[in-house]
């Protein structure tokens, strides 16, 4: 799968036939200049969340049947992503919420590893973020409701249970720990119903 080649669209640029394995190294080389920045991270690198990590995450084509192109290079994406929120915790509402809301395949895409990719990467994002970002009534509700939909029983059990999995992360249950009557509200209905189905 190394040898595979991506096509992707950065800010308009388009860097086509980049082989896996040299968007993996670039991302690596990313990761380890982003552990140097400084706090609070400059404005210039705030755009990288937004011009950059974000459109990697929009291929929805596939290396073969079940593969999807982001399975390729998303380990060392992840790890940029969290090295940059780590560096600017108060922008992590808008990314979650823009990665569960744009990035995410939709309800009629069977894009299945894709969003049990996702679903991991929320997790890690989740375990290092601040207790004040469920204040952000928006991405919590946003937040909530892919986690929801994604235990539905309709889908595959590889997304279900990667749903339930990031329940195991003790950063995630803390987190919403806070909004449990809310979380309790949501999940309950969606764990009954899909227990009917499995």
């Amino acid at each position: 799968a190394s040898g595979s080649s991506a096509s992707h669209v950065h800010g308009g640029a388009r860097l086509s036939g980049v082989s896996a394995a040299g968007l993996i190294a670039l991302l690596e080389l990313c990761l380890a200049v982003a552990r140097g920045y400084r706090q609070p991270l400059a404005p210039q690198h705030h755009e990288l969340l937004w011009e950059v990590v974000l459109p990697l995450h929009a291929p929805d084509n596939a290396v073969d049947d079940t593969t999807p192109m982001l399975q390729l290079y998303h380990r060392p994406l992840v790890l940029w992503t969290t090295a940059l929120l780590r560096k600017a915790p108060e922008l992590v509402p808008r990314y979650v919420g823009t990665l569960v809301t744009t990035q995410w395949p939709g309800a009629s895409d069977s894009n299945s590893t894709k969003e049990v990719l996702l679903l991991h990467e929320l997790e890690q994002i989740l375990e290092h973020a601040p207790a004040a970002i469920m204040d952000d009534a928006a991405m919590r509700e946003q937040l909530l409701h892919r986690m929801v939909s994604s235990i539905d029983g309709g889908k595959n059990f590889r997304v279900a249970e990667r749903a339930l999995m990031m329940w195991r992360s003790d950063g995630v249950r803390n987190l919403l720990s806070g909004s449990l009557a809310e979380v309790l509200a949501l999940f309950l209905p969606a764990l009954l119903e899909a227990s009917k189905e499995h």
